[in-house]
């Protein structure tokens, strides 16, 4: 009896130790091609901005805002043009990415999304979604204040498999 009671105690902590860990990891549906974990955070307060330069970017990033806007009850600005300042969002349009593809850049003073298209932004953006904490998506006005962890994230369509 004392056997199984001490297997069942390890059996225990060693589930309770992996819950742990696995709670540490990041969940981004679906799985990105590239995602390299950083240290630090990218606070969204009321004085972040959104800096969208691109016709491909700023339907993106209006909505991304009007998402914002839920979450934290907080407007966040859409700037056109001007100096870049800390804690901003920036939607950066590049040439030579997949149509889809997209970069982000989480850093503690900015969120940089890369993309060639306007599908991209979209899939970048629903990325940064899924990075928010679980509160920021049930839309509890309470939240003033939400993080993104500093992370690299590089993820293009994979090519489909043909039907057998």
């Amino acid at each position: 009896m004392k056997q199984f009671l001490c297997i069942l105690i390890c059996a225990c902590s060693i589930q309770a130790m992996f819950c742990r860990v696995y709670a540490k990891q990041l969940t981004v549906i679906p799985i990105p091609s590239f995602i390299q974990e950083k240290k630090g955070t990218f606070q969204i307060s009321r004085f972040t901005k959104i800096y969208a330069n691109s016709q491909e970017s700023l339907w993106v990033a209006e909505e991304l805002a009007k998402h914002l806007w839920t979450d934290t009850s907080s407007h966040v600005y859409i700037m056109r043009g001007g100096v870049i300042r800390k804690n901003s969002i920036i939607f950066k349009r590049v040439t030579g990415l997949p149509k889809e593809g997209y970069y982000l850049f989480v850093r503690k003073d900015r969120v940089i999304l890369e993309a060639s298209t306007t599908t991209g932004f979209f899939y970048g953006v629903q990325t940064i979604r899924q990075l928010l904490p679980p509160v920021a998506v049930k839309f509890v006005k309470t939240v003033r204040n939400l993080s993104i962890p500093s992370l690299i994230i590089k993820d293009s369509p994979r090519p489909e498999w043909p039907d057998s």
